[in-house]
């Protein structure tokens, strides 16, 4: 690559001309309290090509206390100072801007095409909430059915029962909304509440094993089996009903969940391991299972 190529790929610094007119922009918005995104747009420059962020305009306008809003009429702006001398404002702009060449280099194209983007798109509509809140629920639900199903989540959900019986454990630590900043009597109502509420999860999981070796059973008759899964069911919904009402935290969770990765990459592997000892012995895994079984 000749140097010729690299200059020209290097992005352009800013004019002083280019300098003074984002320094007259923030200054607009400083004494406004906001810019529209039609003012932003028509005092970037044309020539600015940098693609390192597209935020960084932003950042900028949020690091100035600056509002980017869509319109002028939707904005309702307590104004302080107003009257300010504005040889002063300018002044106070300049001192706390400081917007250098390198910093102006990272206002880009791409970021006048995003703020007109911004600009178009609308708000979240009340129907639109309710579907997203919708769809959180059932991904929670979805999370606290598969935790459910399986030994290791249930185990990981009983010993943070065993942690909360530890008074040094902060109930903080486990569960959202709560206060890091309790009164002890507070706390310890919350905590054998939420006691109480992991025991009666312990209960039920207990239950739903004993109707699960029921199931298993050859002596069933119809109406057994459906009213065992109905009742199966409902004790798995009123399972995911606790652990949701828990408000476990979130690194509580996620911890719950690469557990369950982990143990998920282990199976995966014992599988492969397992096809290939029938490759090399030749037979059916149905032949070779009473062997191993009897061993």
């Amino acid at each position: 690559m000749t140097d010729k190529d690299t200059k020209q790929r290097r992005d352009p610094v800013l004019s002083k001309h280019e300098m003074d007119d984002i320094k007259r922009l923030i200054t607009v918005g400083k004494e406004k309290g906001y810019l529209t995104y039609d003012e932003v747009n028509e005092a970037l420059p044309d020539d600015l090509v940098s693609p390192d962020k597209l935020d960084d305009m932003m950042m900028i306008f949020d690091e100035m206390d600056i509002e980017i809003v869509d319109s002028e009429q939707q904005v309702q702006v307590v104004r302080d100072g107003v009257g300010a001398d504005a040889d002063v404002l300018m002044e106070e702009d300049e001192d706390d801007l400081h917007i250098d060449a390198d910093a102006g280099t990272r206002v880009t194209d791409p970021v006048k095409m995003y703020l007109r983007e911004m600009g178009q798109v609308s708000l979240l509509t009340r129907e639109g909430e309710v579907e997203i809140a919708k769809r959180i629920e059932a991904g929670e639900r979805e999370v606290f059915n598969a935790i459910m199903e399986s030994s290791i989540g249930i185990k990981e959900i009983m010993s943070l029962k065993e942690k909360l019986e530890n008074e040094n454990f902060r109930l903080c630590e486990a569960l959202r909304e709560v206060e890091e900043e309790i009164s002890p009597e507070e706390e310890a109502s919350q905590r054998s509440r939420v006691i109480c509420m992991l025991e009666e999860v312990q209960r039920l999981d207990e239950v739903n094993k004993l109707m699960q070796t029921r199931l298993l059973g050859q002596n069933l008759t119809r109406d057994e089996d459906f009213v065992l899964k109905s009742q199966l069911q409902q004790n798995k919904e009123r399972i995911v009903n606790l652990l949701k009402g828990l408000h476990l935290g979130r690194r509580h969770i996620d911890n719950i969940i690469d557990k369950l990765h982990l143990k998920l990459n282990e199976i995966e592997n014992w599988e492969k391991d397992l096809e290939d000892c029938l490759l090399r012995c030749g037979k059916p895994f149905q032949e070779l299972k009473p062997l191993y079984d009897a061993s």
